[in-house]
């Protein structure tokens, strides 16, 4: 028999077709779960909304193209809703991109070149500053405008982490700009691949309103003030002399 405990701790309602079985109200009971998810299951047999009629839903929950790979930028996997979170493998993808030695800001070697990767497309909707993760496996991200110069097009690059950390980049993206999001093994020599989670972050809006210095809520600045000046707590620039 089902022996509930405190509130929200977790049971078995004794449904094999329910996942998120919980305590509520001393019964035994599954509380639907859409978080970060756009579509599919709830975990209680309901569903957490539709795709359009192009659509088909991600095993992680979101709506993309229907037949899209994201083995390149011609058919990648779209970011269509934030937070968004992806889990996949990189281990039947295309090695079809890698970076070369010095395309791309925050790398200082070549990456990638010998590993599956996986692509996403990322149109934001609103100017802010963006964290992007992928962990897994030894991957690297990078993120460029485009696909067929990254000498010119490679926004920035990481490869800090090792095969068991997660990597993680902050950018400033702006509002209405396409970018490519490329989720790579690390390996140039070899094939290193596997699964992986790979994550994009609800934008932090920096602000700056009037300030013409100091921190803008998002960890960069709203400028810096020129020699014989300083930044006062109202964040403008004053004269020191």
């Amino acid at each position: 028999s089902i022996d509930p405990v405190d509130d929200g701790s977790i049971c078995d309602d004794g449904d094999e077709l329910t996942s998120n079985d919980q305590c509520v109200n001393g019964a035994c009971t599954c509380v639907p779960d859409c978080t970060a998810k756009a579509c599919g299951d709830d975990g209680c047999g309901g569903s957490c909304g539709t795709c359009e009629a192009s659509e088909e839903c991600s095993p992680a929950g979101q709506c993309q193209p229907i037949g899209a790979t994201g083995n390149t930028c011609l058919d990648p996997f779209v970011v269509s809703s934030l937070p968004f979170v992806d889990i996949r493998s990189n281990d039947g993808q295309a090695n079809s991109y890698g970076v070369a030695l010095g395309e791309c800001p925050g790398v200082s070697t070549e990456i990638g070149n010998g590993s599956n990767d996986t692509v996403y497309t990322f149109t934001p909707q609103s100017t802010g500053v963006y964290t992007l993760t992928a962990s897994g496996y030894d991957l690297v991200l990078y993120v460029a405008t485009g696909c067929d110069d990254f000498a010119t097009q490679c926004v920035e690059a990481v490869d800090n982490a090792g095969a068991l950390d997660t990597e993680t980049m902050t950018l400033s993206l702006e509002a209405g700009t396409q970018y490519f999001i490329f989720v790579d093994g690390f390996g140039n020599g070899t094939n290193t691949t596997g699964d992986y989670e790979f994550t994009v972050s609800d934008p932090c809006i920096p602000q700056c309103n009037g300030a013409e210095c100091g921190a803008d809520s998002c960890g960069g600045t709203c400028g810096t003030c020129d020699a014989g000046s300083a930044c006062t707590t109202d964040s403008l620039c004053t004269a020191t002399g």
